[in-house]
């Protein structure tokens, strides 16, 4: 900061010239900050910028302040284009649920995702196991099937925290489709082969308001189709009523392309005895309520 050199003129004086070096240096810090540039780069742009100003001698308070804005767009932009080129050479890759193939056999899966385990049901996972090729381990459903549990390699949340790029961090943080946290699990006939994908939103995941997943619903409905949906709508019983005026209770099926077979259950509402306000109290309740999306994309019958 102490070494640009400022020449005075009869238009400026030194304390109105310093006074615009410490507000263009700043602004530069600024916008840095805002472009989420690894730190390393951050420094490096800003010694350039406070070179330059060094080095030209920019005497009228005016030029100074053009030229400075001037070099800061271009190191920014330089920056930001440099850090993309970067990051896009050793961005890991992360595999979805969706590029799960029905049909295929588990030792035709990839094996690109952590900890898998025996399902319970779209619940938390129970006995580990080392991957799809497992499934014979796990108690067959009703149906025959044998769930297993599985969660997305953290591999490109590290990256991105590595990287310092906030925005990706928390969206490839746990396990996710368009930004829900959920559990997800693959099912297996007893020959092997894939015969359902199920996705149940994952209330023990804080990174989103649990009360949001119910909405989940829009994005798998959009992803679809949304016309063709045979849906019903239940009614509130047992002590069961709306979260404000809201109550969802709904049950939809689809077929489409393939003789594939969807099915979807979104819940909104509150149970007996979950309340609002607590009768004691008077305070606002916190998680008074279910708010749930289940969905399974099957081979059909």
């Amino acid at each position: 900061m102490s070494g640009v050199l400022l020449v005075k003129t009869a238009s400026d004086s030194p304390a109105a010239t310093e006074s615009l070096r410490i507000v263009i240096c700043g602004a530069m810090r600024t916008f840095m900050r805002l472009t989420m540039l690894r730190s390393d780069m951050r420094v490096g742009r800003c010694q350039s910028v406070l070179y330059h100003l060094h080095a030209f001698r920019i005497g009228r308070a005016f030029d100074m302040l053009r030229f400075g804005l001037f070099i800061l767009m271009g190191c920014v932009a330089g920056g930001i284009a440099a850090n993309d080129r970067a990051a896009a050479q050793d961005r890991p890759v992360q595999t979805e649920v969706w590029e799960l193939q029905l049909g295929k056999t588990a030792a035709e899966l990839p094996d690109a995702f952590a900890d898998y385990a025996c399902g319970t049901n779209g619940g938390p996972p129970s006995t580990p196991l080392k991957g799809f090729a497992d499934f014979i381990r796990c108690r067959p459903e009703r149906s025959g099937l044998r769930e297993v549990y599985f969660r997305y390699d953290d591999e490109l949340e590290y990256w991105a925290k590595a990287n310092d790029l906030t925005m990706e961090v928390e969206k490839y943080s746990g396990t996710k489709v368009y930004g829900y946290p959920i559990v997800a699990s693959a099912l297996f006939a007893g020959n092997g082969t894939l015969t359902a994908l199920r996705i149940v939103s994952d209330p023990r995941d804080t990174s989103r308001r649990r009360e949001d997943a119910y909405s989940l619903r829009n994005f798998l409905t959009a992803r679809f189709g949304r016309e063709g949906w045979n849906c019903t709508d239940g009614q509130p019983e047992d002590g069961e009523g709306p979260v404000g005026r809201t109550f969802i209770k709904q049950h939809c099926t689809k077929s489409i392309e393939g003789g594939r077979l969807l099915d979807l259950t979104t819940h909104y509402f509150r149970k007996r005895g979950q309340r609002q306000f607590d009768a004691r109290t008077e305070r606002e309740t916190e998680g008074q309520f279910e708010s749930l999306v289940r969905f399974e994309w099957s081979l059909g019958r």
